[in-house]
């Protein structure tokens, strides 16, 4: 009965499809991406302490003293324990009750405390003789650890730098106490990396973003999709209640309409045929061979 509806609805959905064809930029998603971090973290958890034990281990074969690895160890795990307490709690919080900056805040700040743990390792004095270059190795084992962060931590931009620019700073300083050609490269390649390696993460960030709004466009599609399939399925049920009820109707009304009509049709024959008599009037026989006719013809409709 409202054609129009199902015009509107298909231009809706032309519109729906335009916008998710078009190159779409990122629009505001703070607590899917907060969310994202948050599992983020919690799905890479187990690694970090993996790291820290293999490196004490590895420590204790070259020879490093026992007692300062071992403080090095738990401090490092120590500083982790408030970012999985705050990923853990806001991967259980549901997201109207996420505040967006105070959130981003925390976690900042529980970066920034995940990273002294490794300004720790970046002072950490080697013994002598024990490796040939050991700034060689911390570097090493930095610039991975700072590889493996900014893929988990792509989600939140700046985290990368909160957490490990004081560590990169600290190793340039102690670096710089004893320089020597390897060492001094080493500062510098990881001075250059920590940049490179959040550029990186951003552009990560950026991609999350947009797959966040290409997820939300298809949403949006589905859903004038499944209203122009609700509307279709109520126009075609209006459509059989109505052949239904036209059934129903002559069903009903064709006893009625043909009773009369054969009364109709036989009255109109005799008199078309002259059973009675002849009929001087013109008029009277051409109205009964139409009566006829007519009736004969809406009695085939009946039927």
């Amino acid at each position: 009965t409202k054609p129009h509806r199902n015009s509107n609805v298909g231009l809706a959905v032309r519109r729906t499809r335009d916008r998710l064809s078009q190159n779409l930029g990122p629009p505001d998603f703070n607590r899917d991406m907060l969310k994202l971090h948050a599992r983020a973290i919690l799905s890479n958890a187990i690694k970090p302490p993996l790291l820290i034990v293999s490196i004490c281990v590895g420590g204790l074969y070259a020879g490093f003293d026992a007692q300062r690895i071992f403080t090095w160890a738990f401090a490092c795990l120590a500083c982790y324990l408030p970012l999985f307490a705050l990923a853990h709690r806001l991967n259980r919080l549901p997201e109207n009750e996420i505040e967006v900056t105070r959130t981003r805040y925390r976690l900042y700040a529980a970066h920034f405390a995940s990273g002294l743990g490794w300004a720790y390792f970046a002072i950490l004095p080697a013994p002598a003789g024990a490796l040939t270059d050991p700034a060689v190795i911390q570097g090493a084992v930095l610039l991975f650890v700072i590889a493996g962060t900014a893929i988990v931590t792509a989600s939140l931009g700046g985290a990368l730098v909160a957490a490990f620019a004081l560590p990169v700073c600290l190793f340039a300083f102690t670096v710089s106490a004893e320089p020597d050609t390897a060492s001094m490269v080493t500062a510098l390649v990881l001075a250059a990396s920590l940049p490179f390696l959040a550029y990186v993460a951003h552009h990560r960030n950026r991609a999350a973003l947009r797959l966040l709004a290409f997820e939300s466009e298809k949403n949006a599609l589905i859903g004038e999709l499944e209203t122009a399939k609700s509307m279709s399925d109520e126009a075609r049920r209006r459509a059989e209640e109505a052949n239904l009820a036209k059934s129903r109707f002559l069903a009903s009304m064709s006893h009625e309409l043909r009773t009369p009509l054969n009364a109709i049709l036989g009255f109109s024959e005799v008199m078309a045929n002259q059973v009675l008599g002849p009929l001087d009037n013109p008029t009277y026989r051409d109205y009964a061979n139409d009566i006829h006719t007519s009736g004969k013809h809406l009695l085939s409709l009946i039927n």
